[in-house]
């Protein structure tokens, strides 16, 4: 009797112990879900919140940064990158007659559809100065100096006539002034990196290359094309230029050669 009684005690400790067990095998699972539940909401958040960081940059900065390629630092290094220079037309003259709302419109539709064909083309958006945008081809990625300069001039064809469909668009809803651009393009040696301070940094390039193409833009006709004798050396054999006379420029000494392109 002894014995069973023993037993008896022992089966009950043992229930007891596993009853114990459940519970905190429960209790652990039902943590661990919590965790995971907690987890996937910060991921979510911080999924959302690079999303929209990445809208303050170019898609391939943005990569290289998350990537791990390049580090978050205050340097620049030498690349020879193709620039592509755009600017409106008369934009002091029409921003006078448009209200403000109407401005922004158009001008964030001209905006939209610039960079939607740029980022097409694989170019490296850089900015926005106002109405003007700059972007180029050779860093953080380049498929090499002369495929760089063959898709900046073939995304600066695409441009001109998207704009001219965007146009239509514009007539058809009244607007009595609509954007035109000129476009510039350069090809030569920048510094390209991150300038700024430690707090705050800029991913751009500079140098007198990056000078020449906003020169050479101011240049071009309207709804035209203009690029310097260094592009026009690594594309001739793909698009037809036709060869302006040489231009004196603001900040350059010497008259510089510019070559129209041909669109059709």
């Amino acid at each position: 009797m002894a014995q069973s009684s023993d037993m008896s005690e022992s089966l009950a400790r043992l229930e007891a112990e596993l009853e114990d067990s459940k519970t905190m095998c429960t209790a652990l699972l039902e943590h661990s879900a919590a965790i995971e539940e907690e987890l996937d909401r910060k991921n979510l958040e911080l999924r959302q919140l690079s999303e929209k960081l990445s809208l303050y940059l170019a898609p391939q900065v943005y990569d290289a940064i998350f990537s791990g390629e390049r580090d978050v630092t205050i340097q620049a290094m030498r690349r020879k990158l193709t620039i592509f220079f755009a600017d409106v037309v008369g934009f002091s003259e029409i921003a006078e007659v448009l209200e403000p709302e109407d401005l922004s419109r158009l001008l964030n539709e001209y905006l939209t559809e610039v960079t939607a064909i740029a980022e097409r083309h694989g170019a490296t958006v850089n900015k926005y100065i106002g109405d003007a945008v700059v972007a180029f081809f050779g860093d953080p990625q380049t498929a090499g100096e002369r495929e760089d300069a063959l898709r900046c001039v073939g995304m600066a064809i695409d441009i001109q006539r998207g704009l001219s469909e965007l146009r239509r668009t514009w007539e058809q809803r009244g607007i009595e002034h609509p954007f035109h651009c000129r476009i510039g393009i350069n090809t030569g040696y920048c510094t390209v990196g991150n300038f700024g301070s430690a707090r705050r940094m800029d991913y751009t390039a500079i140098g007198r290359e990056m000078n020449l193409a906003a020169r050479i833009q101011s240049m071009a006709e309207t709804d035209g094309i203009l690029m310097s004798h260094a592009t026009r050396a690594l594309v001739q054999d793909s698009f037809q230029v036709e060869e302006r006379e040489p231009a004196r420029l603001k900040g350059f000494q010497r008259p510089v050669r510019l070559y129209r392109v041909v669109m059709g």
